[in-house]
């Protein structure tokens, strides 16, 4: 692109720079390229870029298999017999966000989410097949924001005796 807004305004002749370009390779281009090429130069260059490669494929293994790791303990605490629920839903929590990482493949992320829909998914232990997990994230929200309401409300109620909630209130002095 350069090369012909160059030759557009008139600054270089584009068929001649071409041609003196193959005459530049041909007498200095490639001699220096094939010496370099069988050099102690080249030898290292080509290990640094072989380490290199070598180094962001092993890193990506091991983060595969941590993430591996991270899904087998996952499954285990959830279907392992003795399980408390407050273990299966931990368990099932970390397998549906251990689906939406990257440090998994598309491939791995879907093989766990068929292991995922053939394990049941039943923490209320009630038999049924609908999705235990989509009520419990409601609840869930509706908690926390239960929370939150109570949690402003309490600070309303400090700002109103005005006493914050870093000091003692005056009855338990």
């Amino acid at each position: 692109m350069t090369i012909v807004t160059l030759q557009l305004l008139g600054i270089v002749d584009v068929p001649a720079w071409w041609q003196s370009l193959g005459v530049w390779w041909r007498d200095a281009g490639w001699p220096w390229t094939s010496a370099w090429l069988v050099s102690p130069g080249f030898g290292g260059f080509a290990a640094v870029v072989a380490a290199s490669l070598a180094f962001g494929g092993s890193r990506h293994q091991v983060r595969l298999n941590a993430w591996w790791q991270r899904v087998e303990w996952a499954l285990n605490l959830y279907v392992k017999p003795n399980a408390t629920s407050i273990e299966r839903e931990a368990g099932a929590a970390a397998v549906v966000e251990l689906q939406t990482t990257r440090l998994a493949r598309r491939a791995d992320r879907a093989f766990l989410a068929e292991v995922a829909r053939a394990v049941t998914f039943d923490p209320n232990g009630d038999g049924l097949e609908q999705d235990d997990w989509a009520d419990a994230e409601a609840r869930d929200e509706a908690e926390h924001d239960a929370l939150l309401d109570a949690n402003a409300e309490g600070r309303a109620d400090a700002e109103r005796e005005g006493s914050s909630e870093d000091e003692p209130s005056s009855e338990a002095r």
